[in-house]
């Protein structure tokens, strides 16, 4: 097995039960190349690609989405939060519609049940503490 890609070995084994893991010392992308030969020699060859990337830069880039979603949905731009969100996420979350006042949101979200799309409502109430909670749905 070639984890890196830079054409050097790092691991030779006979044993089906050796765990396949390396450490990567920088970030980067990298093609990995495994080469097999069974009891029979019959062999096979595959190469895939690996991305190392930095927790922290991952996190903060994690963290940029989730604020930038936030921001556009506290400020009722629907359409704009959808685009922070991948194609399967849209779809299901698109039908959501939002009515946000300075004590109370509503929430109407449709979905299709027995192939007939149904409505429901879902309230939040901001209480004499100021701290939002689930009123109904």
């Amino acid at each position: 097995m070639d984890f890196d890609g830079d054409g050097a070995v790092e691991l030779i084994t006979t044993d089906p039960t050796t765990p396949l893991q390396f450490c990567y010392s920088s970030p980067g992308l990298y093609r990995a190349y495994l080469h097999l030969t069974d009891t029979s020699a019959t062999t096979a060859d595959a190469y895939i690609a690996i991305e190392v990337d930095v927790v922290a830069v991952l996190h903060a880039t994690s963290q940029a989405v989730w604020t930038n979603l936030h921001t556009t949905l506290v400020a009722g731009d629907i359409a704009t939060a959808l685009t922070f969100l991948d194609g399967r996420a849209q779809a299901r979350y698109a039908p959501v519609a939002a009515k946000i006042g300075s004590n109370l949101a509503e929430y109407a979200v449709t979905r299709m049940i027995a192939g007939e799309r149904r409505l429901f409502l879902i309230y939040f109430i901001r209480g004499v503490d100021g701290v939002w909670r689930l009123d109904s749905m």
